[in-house]
């Protein structure tokens, strides 16, 4: 795929994944096509679903026609069912026709708040992923106290080989470079101490084999470096990387809620909050996900996005901003030349 910055732009979003679905995605897609200046005859988003309630939720809203149109299906994927089983079985689900629309070239990209792996494996069967990619990563931002940290993988791969996180490595520096307009971006490589003889084998062995291809390879990272922002770019198996973004977004939680918490225990504290709200409220924004729209799902021959499972409109409306973004980047094409380069 070529840079789409001059040419139309189509989304699909799936308005029936996620714990709000479909009012909040409908929401989200009408906030994304008021706020964004992308003009009408360049731009349009596909709602793939049950189209009666669609139609009837979109009838609450004002909205550019021209810009918004609606496409049939008749089954949802539900976070509770088995992935690989319910792809398979139901091919007529919402985010399946999304994942179609994006193989038929209908659809640049597509946005989904369903289940991970369902989400990854209705994208590998129907979409297929880049040549040579050996496994698809989930990459996404943490904020820090300097320049944003990209993780992958958050959960797409459990398991992984040494040559998966290498592959990781380079799509996580060339989405870095082309959306952060960072060039040689610093990679990490997540484990339980600097030393390269640290970490279980897959580390071990990652780390060999990432620091004799990649010139920026900074080797390992600890856990409390992760928002020292140290590296631009962490690398992990999917399982770790998985564990550590759910554990820092409670963590996040838990003190922003004890902070309200104490801030109105009495009106002395009260007064006080009043005083530092506009800085809480920056502060909290900065670590809200919903800041930071969804994960690209890279590797993929086309640009996939999962939101966040809890999504509402803001992250919905934010997830549409990252697909369009990577499209205008040129991301897949780029990740393909690169990752030739490694194919043996």
């Amino acid at each position: 795929m070529n840079d789409r910055t001059l040419e139309k732009i189509t989304i699909a979003v799936d308005a029936m994944g996620g714990d709000y679905a479909p009012e909040e995605i409908i929401k989200g897609t009408i906030l994304y096509l008021k706020e964004s200046n992308i003009k009408a005859n360049d731009f349009r988003i596909i709602l793939v679903g049950d189209e009666g309630k669609i139609n009837n939720l979109l009838q609450k809203h004002e909205y550019d026609k021209r810009r918004l149109s609606v496409i049939k299906a008749t089954q949802k994927i539900e976070h509770d069912e088995n992935p690989a089983i319910a792809v398979k079985k139901k091919r007529d689900s919402s985010l399946n026709v999304c994942s179609k629309l994006l193989k038929d070239k209908i659809a640049d990209g597509m946005v989904s708040a369903g289940p991970t792996g369902a989400v990854m494996i209705s994208a590998i069967l129907n979409i297929g992923r880049i040549k040579g990619v050996k496994r698809p990563a989930l990459a996404g931002f943490i904020p820090t106290i300097k320049n944003p940290v990209l993780l992958l993988d958050i959960g797409a791969n459990v398991d992984c080989k040494p040559n998966f996180l290498l592959q990781f490595a380079i799509m996580g520096k060339i989405l870095y470079e082309n959306l952060l307009q960072q060039s040689q971006p610093k990679i990490g490589l997540l484990s339980i101490g600097e030393e390269k003889t640290k970490g279980n084998d897959l580390v071990k062995l990652s780390n060999k084999l990432i620091s004799k291809s990649i010139e920026n390879f900074m080797g390992n990272v600890e856990g409390h470096q992760i928002l020292s922002g140290k590296a631009h770019v962490i690398i992990c198996d999917g399982f770790t990387g998985n564990v550590l973004i759910k554990s820092m977004e409670g963590t996040a939680e838990l003190i922003f809620n004890q902070l309200k918490d104490a801030f109105l225990s009495n009106i002395v504290r009260k007064s006080g909050a009043y005083l530092l709200r506009p800085a809480l409220k920056e502060l909290k924004n900065k670590f809200d996900y919903r800041e930071y729209g969804g994960l690209q799902l890279l590797g993929i021959n086309g640009v996939c996005i999962k939101a966040h499972g809890r999504s509402k409109a803001k992250a919905i409306k934010n997830s549409i901003k990252v697909a369009v973004n990577a499209i205008k980047s040129g991301i897949i094409t780029k990740i393909a030349d690169e990752i030739s380069n490694y194919i043996n």
